[in-house]
């Protein structure tokens, strides 16, 4: 819309982030780039982790790799 502001990073405030990532590595860099912007983050290795989570804990974002195994 003309005239809306840019949402900036750091306006995000405290979101919640769910990641699920079977690749450890990926996962580490993700892990470490959403808590440098305080982001309070759980990752997961596998699909049926993260639906577990979801059960127990309300997220505002979830990232999630295209292709795991099991669940995706």
């Amino acid at each position: 819309k003309e005239g809306d502001e840019p949402v900036l990073v750091n306006d995000l405030g405290n979101l919640r982030v769910l990641m699920v990532e079977d690749n450890r590595a990926c996962r580490e860099v993700m892990e470490g780039y959403l808590k440098d912007f305080k982001y309070d983050t759980e990752s997961f290795e596998t699909g049926e982790q993260a639906l577990g989570a979801i059960k127990d804990k309300e997220y505002d974002l979830v990232l999630m790799d295209w292709k795991l195994d099991g669940i995706d």
